[in-house]
């Protein structure tokens, strides 16, 4: 048998093993090993040889430092620091402070100290002088610590801040403004002159504005001499066609016309409606809608104000109970309790009751704490003493108080009172006597208080306040609570029936038509040529077939032509053409039949062949215009008003109580609001009336009433109303 115990492999670690024997033996351990079977590694950093926070790495039979940067060290001990200003990192000729022996820096670090004009930590940035925006009108250069601006035209200064004023030259003729602008100016001519300095009179009449006439150029102006007949400054009306839309008003100009518009219009015809959006955005995402010269911003939630630019206050209503703090947010809010309360809005109180902490008692929970209220008989903090409850005489109103078994006691009420201590009086209200009133409870009885429109002891019978007639002009009246309503009549309306309808007030007369309000209705007074309910109807004048002789008839307003075949002539075409009236050897001449000025009342005389036409002024009629034109005739004056005739018009005297050119409208005798003390005015006919309310009373509601009431009661009976009425001036 082999009694060597190397045979084994005990040693570990190429260790050397020695016998001694059958059952003894010896390991030589290798360098950085050691133990009994030499299984240890020597720690060779247990020493901590690695300085300035190196860290150590355990090897066999030596160590190896991780040097932090910026170290490095002999024998790997990180003993020596690296010059990082070698070679120098800094940039720009820039100045290089090594880390090390530098309160300011820390090991692996350097700083560079960078030459005016340079930045960042090796001095590699030029700064840029230019960041700020130094140049006002102009674009910046930047330099090596400094800038230069190069201005935009029209601009001096070294940060181009001065606009150059091209106008000081006085460039601009004949009184033009100049304006100023950038890198050059602009002349405001005054009307009549143009040319970029304005310098050419502008000759008005090229090209010639005057239709069929002659023009002559004047400054900023002509005139025109136009054909006989022919009427305009142009000698035409360039406004004839109404081209101004949306109620634009159109001026006539030389050859042309111009639309002044409405506002919120804009356009040559004023067609275009202005987009206010364009330059008055909503804010926070409100949507803006387009109208006629305004507009209207849709707010998101939580935002309101005419551009939705306010934030609303959801804390504005105070929603956070309990003295909580409320944050407003966007559309909500959140509430910061106070210690004892809870929920969104701090509403709940934390019971601290839950517990049920009184034995004999209430509990009385409180704001982060409790007490308890004990039972009759009990005490203690949390009333789980009996007492003699009678002593502390619990019993009020005089009554007897017997003691009970522990905890309690009884109490004998005298009459009136009820309660566990006698301390209620008792509620003769609890049965609801009074009807349609408040009852108000007393000693061992009540009293009821009515509510308006009911009388009677328990408030049971509903007063009429139709007894005294309140509704006007044959109105049904229904009774309400305290209150009554007119059915008001046709032709009636208001509170009591007293104010008339007034059917004019929609302007149901058509083509100049006049109105004249009736009692339920109205009539319309037609001008000559309409008829019609609402004078809607042109009368047709050819019905009748007034023109003669084969002549065509053309319907007018109010009046006709006739167009008269050869050989007739005439206003209905009933004169046969007479051939005299000319001389002469050949009949040449015709005969001048208005020399004897046969028309009279400054009307003008038209010759024809043997006969003649007057041409009568307004407000005569007639061959000859000599018969005046009775403008009465048609009764234009309403409501009983005399009409004074006059030439070509006529002059209304109205009745008291109206007014108005055709005296049409009644006289508002309210306007002055003549009645006092909240009293309604009801206009009449040359009159009003005051409807006063129950305080006051007389023509104009200035006399005031006192009502007093006096309340008797007995012990025998419940009440006695009695009322006086006193009314002072």
């Amino acid at each position: 048998t082999d009694m060597n115990p190397c045979r084994s492999n005990p040693c570990q670690n190429r260790a050397f093993c020695s016998n001694y024997g059958t059952d003894y033996y010896n390991c030589t351990c290798i360098a950085g090993f050691t133990g009994t079977f030499c299984q240890t590694n020597i720690n060779e950093c247990s020493s901590t040889p690695c300085m300035n926070n190196g860290t150590c790495e355990d090897q066999v039979n030596k160590f190896h430092c991780n040097c932090d940067h910026g170290w490095i060290g002999t024998l790997y001990h990180c003993d020596v620091n690296i010059d990082d200003c070698n070679p120098n990192p800094c940039q720009h000729q820039s100045t290089c402070i090594d880390g090390i022996n530098h309160c300011y820096d820390q090991i692996n670090q350097f700083q560079c100290q960078c030459l005016p004009g340079y930045t960042d930590t090796m001095c590699q940035t030029n700064i840029d002088e230019c960041s700020s925006n130094p140049c006002y009108f102009g674009s910046c250069l930047d330099n090596i610590n400094g800038y230069h601006c190069r201005c935009n035209p029209g601009y001096t200064g070294r940060l181009c801040q001065t606009e150059i004023d091209e106008c000081q030259s006085n460039p601009c003729y004949n009184n033009a403004t100049c304006i100023n602008q950038i890198n050059r100016y602009q002349c405001s001519c005054i009307q009549g002159f143009t040319g970029i300095h304005c310098q050419t009179d502008i000759d008005n009449c090229d090209p010639n504005p005057c239709h069929d006439g002659n023009c002559t150029d004047l400054v900023n102006d002509y005139t025109c001499t136009c054909p006989e007949d022919v009427l305009g400054k142009s000698c035409l009306d360039n406004c004839t066609l109404n081209p101004c839309q949306n109620g634009g008003q159109c001026h006539d100009q030389a050859i042309d016309y111009s639309c002044q518009c409405l506002l919120g219009f804009t356009g040559q015809d004023c067609q275009i409606n202005i987009d206010d959006c364009v330059n008055v955005p909503c804010q926070n995402n409100g949507v803006c809608i387009d109208g006629i010269n305004r507009y209207t911003c849709q707010c998101p939630a939580g935002y309101t104000g005419q551009q939705c630019q306010t934030d609303i206050n959801e804390c504005f209503s105070n929603p956070c109970q309990h003295d909580a703090a409320c944050i407003d947010n966007i559309n909500q809010y959140q509430c910061q309790c106070l210690p004892g309360y809870t929920g969104n809005h701090c509403q709940t109180e934390i019971d601290e009751c839950s517990s049920n902490p009184c034995v004999y008692g209430t509990c009385n929970n409180l704001i982060n704490q409790f007490n308890c209220s004990c039972s009759t008989g009990y005490d203690g903090t949390t009333c789980n003493h009996d007492i003699d409850e009678c002593r502390f005489r619990p019993c009020v109103n005089l009554v007897v108080c017997v003691n009970s078994p522990p905890g309690s006691y009884t109490c004998y009420c005298t009459s009136g009172y009820t309660g566990r201590h006698c301390q209620s009086n008792i509620d003769e209200c609890a049965s609801s006597p009074c009807v349609h009133g408040t009852c108000q409870d007393d000693i061992n009885r009540y009293q009821c208080s009515c509510t308006d429109g009911y009388t009677g002891v328990h408030c049971e019978t509903d007063i009429n306040d139709c007894l005294a007639l309140p509704c006007r002009n044959n109105a049904t009246c229904v009774d309400l609570v305290g209150d009554y309503h007119c059915n008001c009549t046709q032709g009636f309306h208001g509170k009591q029936c007293l104010e008339e309808d007034r059917e004019c007030d929609s302007n149901p007369c058509q083509n100049g038509g006049t109105c004249q309000d009736l009692v339920n209705g109205y009539q319309c007074r037609c001008r000559d040529g309409y008829n019609g309910t609402n004078c809607q109807n042109n009368i047709n004048d050819c019905t009748q077939s007034p023109c003669q002789n084969g002549g065509n008839c053309t319907d007018l307003i109010n009046d006709y032509t006739c167009t008269c075949p050869n050989g007739y002539t005439g206003k209905n075409c009933l004169s046969n053409i007479n051939e005299l009236g000319l001389t002469g050897s050949l009949c040449e001449t015709n005969i001048d039949d208005c020399a004897s000025s046969p028309c009279i009342n400054a009307s003008s005389c038209i010759d024809d062949v043997n006969s003649f036409t007057c041409v009568c002024i307004a407000g005569f009629t007639g061959n000859l215009c000599q018969t005046n034109i009775q403008e009465c005739d048609s009764n234009p004056c309403f409501n009983n008003a005399i009409c004074s005739d006059l030439v070509n018009a006529y002059s209304c005297r109205c009745s008291s109580g109206y007014t108005g050119v055709l005296c049409q409208a009644a006289i508002n005798e309210c306007a002055s609001n003549p009645c006092l003390n909240q009293g309604t005015c009801v206009d009449r006919i040359n009159a009003y009336q005051c409807i006063c309310t129950s305080e006051y009373t007389g023509m104009n509601c200035n006399t005031s009433r006192l009502y007093l009431v006096f309340i008797i009661t007995t012990e025998h009976f419940s009440f006695i109303i009695s009322e006086f009425v006193y009314i002072y001036a």
